[in-house]
């Protein structure tokens, strides 16, 4: 009984063994054609061949076809690195090797191949040795063409150089406008070519212009000179102003001779040679004196017209005086132009003065002049009396009032002040009018009426006295 169990139990153990054998082939059955990743001096063994396959600064994958004994590997570079044109092999079969444009995948193709097959890939880069002084720089490589380029920042301060030099190679080089970074392009470089740059960027030195003319000085920066090389410059245009007939030039304290710079006055550039500053040289300053512009002034004043001092220049605070024709007054209102504004001025009808706070351009100024309205002043002697009307207007007609009272005498006219009689205004005249008054003694039982017959009545009697007294003497 003990014998058949042990035999029953053995028999089990073998059955169990057997079935793990043959789930672990089928397993490895599955796996066969399976594309491994193998990094650098990576080996691998496929079903098939054996694989002895070594990337270096890279990495592969492997697939087998057994019908067609067909083994191929997928290379990849790792980053910065490219795959070269050839590749070192061993096999009993036939090899094809292919680089994408950009060296960054290649495919090795094994046909017929025997028992074993190795191969050795060496993935490299370009390599300059760069220095660039008082800046920075960043690489790049473009395996499809060939070009290894070098961008070159100068430090603030600092602009790169006017050329470069690079040995044993085609090369071009860009800076920009400012000059404050460049590009560099070297050709028919390599996947594994290797060269040395140095760049040295030069301290700049900077350039303003002091502007003294105007409400308020200012100072504009024109940019940098560099040592060594002709400094171009414009002055900056300003609205309202010319450029100065002539600048000065300083290079830190020291004052630059007009020999060593040349100036345009009517375009504002000017250029100041190598010779007069260096690196050593903390500034330049360019000092302008514009000329502000001048206007015209112009008037359409009905019955008037202006006058004013000189001529108007740009920013200028300036002031029109109005002038009226005789007998008239000033504008109750004006209209101003300024320019191209209408804007920025004030007027006292008052004073008749038109004051612009900042000149912008030519100025006309319209208004239309009224009749002047003046006072009457009525004399008493040397007294003044309060009557009706006590203004007139020029050239209208004004009656002066004939009801005059005075107590104790009686009012006989007014006389201007040549003692002509006059009952009105005079037209044309303007300004004060001055009339005085004659009274006489008011006679108790005789009316006005009565006192002015009997001094006709007196002065025809004498008149026929005289007639009378002169035919006598005929006798």
């Amino acid at each position: 009984m003990n014998a058949r169990l042990k035999a029953i139990m053995t028999i089990t153990a073998i059955l169990i063994m057997c079935g793990a054998f043959v789930m672990m082939s089928e397993k490895a059955c599955a796996e066969e054609g399976a594309s491994p990743t193998l990094d650098s001096d990576a080996t691998a063994y496929a079903s098939g061949p054996q694989v002895n396959g070594k990337v270096t600064n890279g990495t592969y994958t492997e697939t087998y076809d057994e019908s067609s004994g067909t083994l191929t590997f997928v290379i990849k570079p790792n980053s910065g690195y490219y795959l070269p044109d050839t590749v070192s092999e061993t096999h009993g079969g036939t090899t094809n090797w292919s680089v994408n444009n950009s060296r960054n995948e290649g495919t090795l193709t094994f046909t017929n191949v025997g028992s074993s097959v190795s191969f050795t890939v060496i993935c490299d880069r370009p390599e300059f040795t760069v220095n660039v002084d008082r800046g920075s720089y960043s690489t790049s490589y473009s395996p499809s063409t060939d070009t290894y380029t070098i961008t070159i920042r100068a430090n603030s301060g600092y602009v790169v150089p006017e050329d470069v030099s690079v040995s044993s190679y085609n090369y071009s080089w860009n800076p920009n406008s400012s000059r404050s970074s460049g590009t560099l392009y070297i050709y028919d470089v390599g996947y594994n070519d290797s060269g040395r740059v140095s760049v040295d960027c030069i301290k700049v030195v900077p350039v303003t212009v002091s502007i003294t003319t105007g409400k308020t000085m200012s100072s504009v920066s024109l940019g940098n000179a560099i040592p060594g090389e002709t400094f171009y410059g414009n002055l900056p245009s300003r609205t309202g102003y010319d450029y100065p007939s002539s600048i000065s030039i300083k290079a830190g304290n020291s004052t630059v001779s007009s020999s060593r710079y040349s100036y345009n006055s009517n375009s504002g550039s000017f250029s100041i040679q190598s010779s007069a500053f260096s690196s050593s040289t903390s500034s330049i300053t360019v000092t302008a004196n514009y000329q502000a512009e001048r206007y015209s002034v112009s008037a359409d004043i009905e019955r008037g017209d202006v006058t004013y001092s000189g001529s108007p220049a740009y920013e200028q605070t300036f002031s029109i005086q109005i002038v009226p024709d005789d007998g008239y007054a000033y504008p109750d209102s004006v209209r101003v132009t300024n320019g191209t504004a209408s804007t920025g001025w004030t007027y006292d009808p008052d004073t008749g003065v038109v004051t612009i706070s900042s000149v912008r351009g030519a100025i006309k100024v319209t208004g239309t002049c009224d009749a002047g309205t003046y006072s009457i002043i009525y004399h008493d002697g040397n007294e003044t009396l309060n009557l009706s009307p006590s203004q007139y207007t020029y050239n209208i007609r004004c009656i002066l009032p004939e009801d005059v009272e005075k107590p104790s005498f009686i009012f006989v006219k007014w006389v201007d002040s040549e003692g002509n009689e006059v009952t009105e205004v005079p037209l044309g005249t303007f300004g004060e009018f001055h009339v005085y008054a004659e009274f006489v003694d008011d006679l108790s039982d005789v009316n006005v009426g009565l006192y002015k017959t009997l001094c006709y009545i007196g002065a025809a009697l004498s008149a026929v006295f005289i007639v009378v007294l002169a035919y006598v003497s005929r006798k």
